[in-house]
């Protein structure tokens, strides 16, 4: 996904991370305007990224993406504002 970005939208810096809890920290550390949020990160879930962040009024935009019907459900539900397919994307 992250070449998808850097092909399409040049512009915009990406910092990547493939820990949870480092990325919840650097969010909160940098409080970026969007985040692409996983749902399956080592170390924690990305309901849980998106529920804390949203708890400390994180006001950026989330995307959330996972394979799972349900994990997506269950960010949305916790404040991510919409979900995305990254097979969908790649076609």
């Amino acid at each position: 996904f992250k070449v998808f970005l850097k092909k399409n939208y040049p512009q915009v810096e990406i910092v990547h991370v493939s820990d949870g809890l480092e990325g919840l920290n650097l969010a909160k550390k940098y409080n970026f305007d969007g985040i692409v949020c996983d749902g399956h990160l080592p170390s924690l879930s990305g309901d849980k990224i998106v529920a804390d962040l949203r708890l400390h009024n994180y006001k950026g935009f989330i995307l959330a993406n996972s394979s799972s019907k349900d994990s997506n459900q269950q960010m949305l539900i916790a404040g991510a504002d919409c979900f995305f397919k990254k097979e969908e994307l790649l076609k």
